[in-house]
């Protein structure tokens, strides 16, 4: 039977060389290859792990979502878009002036003028007579402008409810020269339309009614009372009875202005100066306040002063010959003529 021979010590000594010498090597290839993987992954390019179906390129932000215009106020209830509204640039503001309230100054109403009813003589003591006749006496004028209104007379009835309002030939009776005044306004007497919106605005006669009072101003207006259209301008200015409206407002100064009446053309002036009821122009209130001045309106001629120093002097010299040149309109005698008794009664 074969038996293996044992190694000798120099056979032992060249197996654990070689051995050392396959270890060393193995470790060397692993060092190699490893080397050779980490480049190969170095040069990998990093992946987000996004699936195929998903777009590789990254997501923006969103951009950021502009302010919501302003819009401007739907007229007539319309719901579309408007065009966004311009916010104007910040000015600085110009040297301030103080502007005069708007007043309701008086507008008296001019007294009518009546020739003087003639004097009547004293009766002569009667003396007893066998037959006991009265002798009757004249009819005055008042008699016969009673005996007109009485039948319809318009003009007839606008003169007594005047001379009952001033205590003409008569006792002052409010209550009276209402009476026969609505009466002629009534029948469309402008003069008396105009006289018995006074008497409701301030309750003289008649409860005061602002509402009346308005409405009996309009229809004097309207036929081209000139006082009677200051004073609607006056009750569309304040609101009272009626709708406050300064752009209606600006349209009766403006045609009483027009027509010569001092306090309208300095209410149209304070308007202007303060832009109510039209485009604010203190070139038309230097114009306006210029020609109430040259009326006689001494609070006018202190805002020329102060206007003049607001307004350029091209502009002063251009709204001052506008005044210069202003001539009044003629007034319709139907509408502003008081009638008189005179022209009525023939004496």
């Amino acid at each position: 039977m074969w038996s293996a021979k044992p190694d000798t010590p120099e056979q032992k000594d060249g197996r654990s060389r070689m051995m050392l010498i396959g270890f060393i090597a193995l470790i060397a290839i692993a060092l190699v290859a490893g080397f050779v993987l980490s480049q190969g992954f170095g040069n990998k390019p990093f992946q987000t792990g996004t699936s195929p179906a998903v777009s590789q390129s990254a997501p923006q932000p969103a951009a950021p979502q502009p302010a919501t215009p302003l819009h401007a106020t739907p007229q007539n209830d319309d719901l579309a878009p408007h065009a966004p509204v311009s916010m104007p640039v910040p000015q600085q503001p110009a040297k301030q002036t103080v502007v005069p309230p708007l007043q309701q100054k008086t507008v008296k109403a001019a007294p009518i003028h009546t020739v003087p009813a003639q004097q009547t003589q004293a009766a002569p003591k009667q003396q007893p007579n066998q037959l006991n006749v009265v002798v009757p006496q004249p009819n005055t004028g008042l008699d016969r402008l009673t005996a007109l209104a009485n039948g319809g007379n318009v003009k007839a009835e606008t003169v007594i409810g005047l001379k009952y309002l001033n205590g003409d030939g008569t006792a002052i009776n409010e209550a009276q020269a209402a009476k026969w005044l609505e009466r002629a306004a009534e029948s469309g007497e402008p003069i008396a339309q105009y006289r018995l919106g006074t008497l409701y605005e301030h309750g003289k006669g008649v409860a005061a009614d602002p509402a009346k009072a308005t409405h009996w101003y309009q229809s004097a207006a309207m036929q081209g009372n000139r006082k009677a259209m200051h004073n609607l301008a006056v009750a569309y200015a304040e609101g009272t009875g009626t709708k406050k409206d300064l752009a209606e407002a600006a349209r009766w100064f403006s045609k009483a202005a027009s027509l010569g009446l001092t306090d309208s053309q300095f209410n149209l002036a304070v308007l202007y100066e303060r832009g109510q009821g039209v485009p604010q122009s203190l070139l038309d209130a230097y114009k306006w306040y210029a020609i109430a001045a040259a009326g006689g309106d001494t609070e006018s001629k202190s805002r020329l002063d102060a206007l003049s120093t607001q307004i350029s002097t091209d502009d002063r010299a251009a709204a001052q010959h506008a005044s210069d040149t202003f001539r009044t309109q003629p007034l319709d005698p139907h509408a502003n003529t008081t009638p008189q008794q005179n022209d009525l009664v023939q004496k």
